[in-house]
């Protein structure tokens, strides 16, 4: 998962934690091979719904460069639309303050 897309989850941390309806959203992303089976059972041992959130963030975060973008259309197929769009939209701002996905790239870019 690219920089930019961690800062976007974690801009959003407590928001997600909240309104995050983990259960729903996990056969999607088995389904779109984000996640395993042991993966979503590390998920559902967790006690309340704001300690799911927490694991799930925690392990799709590791879960490479497709990650983000599924996590985004698995939220929307599971009718949390609303999640996707202000996680989307902080996205767009971090892209707009700053240009550099990538932090050596914006190393590279100030040393020349």
């Amino acid at each position: 998962m690219e920089h930019s897309h961690k800062e976007a989850i974690r801009k959003n941390w407590t928001y997600l934690l909240e309104n995050l309806m983990v259960d729903d959203l996990l056969d999607y992303l088995i389904s779109h091979s984000i996640i395993t089976e042991n993966m979503k059972e590390e998920v559902e041992i967790q006690r309340t719904r704001r300690e799911k959130a927490t694991q799930l963030l925690f392990i799709v975060q590791k879960r490479g460069p497709k990650a983000f973008q599924i996590l985004l259309d698995g939220l929307r197929e599971c009718h949390m639309e609303f999640i996707a769009d202000r996680v989307e939209s902080s996205l767009q701002n971090f892209h707009i303050r700053n240009p550099c996905s990538e932090e050596f790239v914006c190393m590279f870019i100030f040393y020349q």
